[in-house]
């Protein structure tokens, strides 16, 4: 499984805050149903972990901020070289009430 096996890098390169809840939200994705939806998305640490289940699962996460995160997190997981996570990645810049 690419997005298990990858879980050690994501939170090893999480910043501290988030880092701990990491491994919850791959299981989160992995084992709910339907899509993933993500409201706020900073540098992507936790979207990085729920790409992860997202990939293994067979869903597709969609990420929303109010700010265009999508490079930062796209240079990241490219540093980790998990650019396969990115096909599972849907990423539109609007405030979480505009995305509801």
């Amino acid at each position: 499984m690419i997005g298990y096996d990858a879980m050690t890098e994501i939170t090893e390169a999480a910043s501290n805050d988030i880092a701990p809840h990491l491994w919850t939200l791959y299981w989160l994705a992995r084992f709910t149903r339907g899509c993933c939806i993500e409201c706020g998305v900073r540098d992507g640490d936790s979207t990085r972990a729920l790409l992860a289940g997202c990939v293994d699962s067979g869903k597709v996460l969609y990420s929303y901020d109010i700010m265009d995160c999508r490079p930062s997190v796209e240079w990241h997981i490219k540093r980790l070289g998990l650019e396969v996570l990115l096909d599972r990645w849907r990423f539109e810049q609007r405030s979480s009430v505009q995305a509801a």
